[in-house]
């Protein structure tokens, strides 16, 4: 089975994307 490559990804991309400078608010 191959490692889980798309759940690591998913954070990663929450890491780069500010969630209170340039978020939904």
């Amino acid at each position: 089975k191959p490692e889980p490559k798309p759940k690591k990804a998913a954070p990663k991309k929450s890491e780069k994307l500010p969630k209170g400078k340039k978020g939904k608010g």
